[in-house]
């Protein structure tokens, strides 16, 4: 075989080494490997503004719509934007206390300095003070805004933004789509997968049936079980909570009462907060206290939790009623129907015409048929179906069935409801986004119930 001269190889390199460059500039560099998956962070991604302070809106009230109503549910997940200074805020906003056209907005900061919430042109001042645990917690009352539309807001911290994002006030009539779930704050894998099934489900608004936090109801499990937990759906959607026996172990629910700003409409004073109610569209809430101011209703006081609920019920127009709390009625789980409640607010529930009945307390979910008088009844007729969503995150109870039992299973989950016109659709969804139980409640002419697979 003839031997190749020198030269020549060196100018097939040559030419070797010029194609290579060539298709590497036209192809441009290999494309970098995924990285590898990570759990989410607690608290919402921001994108951090550079740009220069805004002015101060005046102090004229002028409720201006940032933008155009949005439909009856709202995305999880609207933009939002921080200063380029993150040590501004602490605790991120969340919104408290929405009732139609008003609400509160509070955040926490490290030092005590002023702050503020601006909508539009209107600026509402914060009234602040000092935690316990620390920090100085910020509330700015806000109002005359326009039902059911939708809000972009500014939380300034010293005069600089620090925080924006979007709110909807409520409707004053139309279809509600709410989740529900409760016993949550466990800081455990079950939490953070039903916190990200709930970040990829639209909803108007959550109930929280009690055991936010656990096991003391510290101040200390509030801001890393909670509020850290759920940064980035509480500043734009709003959480309506009821306390639990966890709650109440430290100083009978005092960091509760201190970190939720909620309706006060108790009679008594002691019990400020502890139980309310609003309207959202066609629906009547009422969140009750099942710990302290259960046991303290009696037939002699004028006062007390009970007096009130039949007030309030009696003197609601709303389509639907529908109750939430912490100790359930019925259930078949670990611990099992509570005598008091059954006693002193079922009566309660069915002469004031509510429809269905949330609770938590044990880790599980259970649907019952319609009940009325201790008997299955039609809804048509005042039958109340009683829901235990009690799957949000903390470890699950076993739970079987007894006779007002429609569906039960032991699972992390949350209840999606949405109530329209005569229907309520029950749906029951784990953390995978399946959803493992339904019902349609018709209030107007009876009641069906389906499980997927029954016939």
């Amino acid at each position: 075989m003839q031997r190749v001269s020198r030269p020549v190889w060196l100018v097939v390199g040559l030419v070797l080494v010029v194609l290579a460059l060539t298709l590497r500039t036209l192809i441009g560099p290999a494309a970098a490997p995924a990285p590898p998956a990570t759990i989410p962070s607690l608290r919402p991604t921001a994108t951090l503004s550079q740009g220069p302070t805004s002015p101060r809106p005046t102090t004229t009230l002028e409720a201006t719509q940032s933008t155009t109503a949005l439909p009856s549910a709202t995305p999880a997940a609207p933009s939002r934007t921080a200063t380029a200074n993150p040590g501004l805020i602490q605790r991120h906003p969340y919104l408290q206390s929405l009732v139609g056209t008003s609400l509160v907005i509070a955040w926490t900061t490290t030092g005590d300095v002023p702050g503020e919430v601006r909508v539009g042109t209107s600026i509402f001042p914060a009234t602040r003070h000092h935690l316990p645990s620390g920090g100085w917690q910020h509330e700015a009352s806000i109002s005359g805004l326009a039902p059911g539309a939708t809000y972009s807001y500014t939380v300034a911290v010293s005069g600089q933004p620090a925080y924006t994002a979007s709110l909807r006030t409520a409707p004053t009539a139309g279809p509600v789509t709410f989740v529900a779930f409760g016993d949550v704050g466990s800081g455990t894998a079950g939490q953070f997968a039903v916190r990200d099934r709930l970040a990829q489900t639209p909803f108007d608004l959550a109930l929280v049936a009690g055991d936010i936090v656990y096991q003391s109801g510290t101040y200390e499990q509030f801001e890393s079980r909670y509020f850290d937990v759920y940064a980035a759906l509480i500043d734009h959607l709003p959480f309506y909570t009821a306390p639990g026996n966890h709650d109440y172990v430290t100083g009978h629910a005092a960091p509760y009462l201190d970190l939720f700003v909620l309706p006060r409409q108790a009679l008594r004073p002691r019990d400020q907060e502890r139980y309310y109610s609003f309207d959202y569209g066609d629906v009547h809430f009422v969140a009750l206290d099942t710990e302290d101011p259960l046991y303290e209703v009696s037939s002699a006081a004028s006062d007390d939790m009970a007096d009130w609920l039949a007030a309030d019920l009696a003197g609601t127009a709303k389509p639907w009623k529908v109750v939430f709390f912490h100790r359930p009625a019925y259930s078949s789980g670990l611990h099992g129907s509570q005598a008091d409640v059954q006693a002193r607010l079922v009566p309660l529930f069915e002469q004031g015409g509510v429809n269905l009945v949330i609770a938590g307390h044990d880790h599980d979910y259970e649907r019952t048929v319609p009940i009325r008088g201790g008997a299955p009844a039609p809804a048509s007729a005042g039958g109340i179906v009683y829901l235990v969503t009690g799957g949000g995150g903390a470890g699950v109870y076993p739970v079987g069935r007894s006779w007002f039992t429609a569906y039960s299973r032991s699972v992390h989950h949350f209840t999606r409801l949405t109530l329209a016109g005569c229907q309520a659709q029950i749906e029951a969804v784990d953390t995978s986004g399946a959803v493992f139980d339904s019902t349609t409640l018709n209030r107007c002419v009876g009641v069906s119930w389906h499980r997927p697979g029954w016939q």
